[in-house]
């Protein structure tokens, strides 16, 4: 092998590590970016959904004094007078219901049982209302109704001149908050249980994706295609304020332009690092070839001396440099040569 492809291929081998290099450099920061990017996604979706909860308990609780204030009612549970109680409470379920603050309502009489229930449920209190009821303070948040729905709760005390008589439980689907929070992200939505069933799902998500749910209740972030569009699939676990898992809301936002013009941004990088790489090493045999070629001439000048000609002139030219040293030594010594031979034959 000869000492210009040996130096071709030294040096190729270093670009082509270079260059492999950059682009692993270039891969390794595009992860960290889709990293970061998938993390602010999430922590934005959850401060969305939070936002959404908050509003819809906060028309609620803004709707207490209609049952707070209604004497009829609080009278009523003081006597334990559960037809009167139902009387009035089915007025205010009706109003409350149709202008969309609540979805559920029901009623306790302060020994437990249940004096109104809009979805006629006979269940005795407990949970969200029976904390309400026994702390005598509001409690609010996510809790699960009939089989397993999620719904917002909101729940607090009733009093009749200052003694407590009962408790009463606003409920929301989850369904509208679903839908206010597809509004507010973009995005189609679903809810789903711990186990994989899906209890709200108004847009049909689930017929379009398969639900990747997490091992842990962290949040995560995957792509999935949706009907030949990129989509990114964020996954949020939902819990209750102590902690119990109630299901996770999954969410997908079409990114199929930004998906496209990204991939086409790698595809476009990587052609355009093959195709330098292939000049570079086109360009680095140009230039070798050209810094080589003296010290091809040197050694044709040895080659032609040691064969016995003394008269070449292999070695002159426009030199510079070391290799004009080279030569210039090349020539000295086969003119001392070729002294000494004539010197010889005399």
């Amino acid at each position: 092998m000869s000492l210009r492809l040996r130096l071709v291929l030294l040096f190729s081998t270093i670009i082509v590590i270079v260059a492999s290099l950059q682009m692993g450099l270039n891969l390794w920061s595009g992860e960290l970016a889709s990293q970061r990017f998938n993390q602010n996604l999430l922590e934005n979706y959850q401060g969305h959904w939070q936002k959404v909860i908050e509003l819809q308990k906060d028309d609620m609780l803004d709707e207490q004094k209609s049952l707070t204030r209604d004497r009829t009612i609080v009278k009523s549970l003081r006597k334990e007078d559960h037809a009167r109680v139902g009387e009035s409470a089915f007025a205010t379920f009706n109003r409350l219901s149709t202008s969309g603050v609540i979805d559920y309502l029901d009623i306790y009489a302060k020994t437990g049982d249940v004096a109104y229930s809009s979805s006629q449920a006979q269940t005795p209190i407990g949970g969200m209302a029976k904390e309400a009821f026994d702390e005598q303070e509001v409690r609010s948040g996510l809790m699960t109704m009939g089989e397993g729905h999620l719904v917002i709760g909101v729940s607090f005390p009733l009093y009749y001149r200052g003694k407590l008589v009962g408790a009463a439980r606003y409920g929301k689907r989850i369904d509208t908050a679903l839908a206010e929070f597809t509004t507010m992200t973009q995005t189609q939505a679903l809810f789903v249980q711990p186990a994989g069933e899906v209890v709200a799902d108004p847009q049909s998500l689930a017929q379009n994706i398969d639900i990747q749910l997490p091992d842990s209740q962290a949040a995560q972030v995957y792509s999935a295609e949706i009907e030949n569009q990129h989509h990114f699939v964020s996954v949020l676990p939902i819990q209750t304020e102590t902690g119990h898992l109630l299901g996770f809301v999954v969410s997908a936002k079409n990114d199929h332009d930004n998906y496209q013009q990204t991939r086409t941004l790698k595809l476009t990088e990587f052609a355009v690092t093959a195709i330098a790489l292939v000049l570079s090493i086109v360009v680095l045999r140009w230039v070798l070839g050209i810094s080589l070629k003296p010290l091809g001439t040197a050694i044709k000048t040895l080659r032609d001396i040691g064969a016995g000609d003394l008269d070449t002139q292999a070695w002159r030219g426009e030199w510079r440099g070391e290799f004009a040293a080279l030569m210039s030594e090349l020539g000295e010594m086969q003119m001392q040569l070729n002294q000494r031979t004539q010197i010889e034959q005399r």
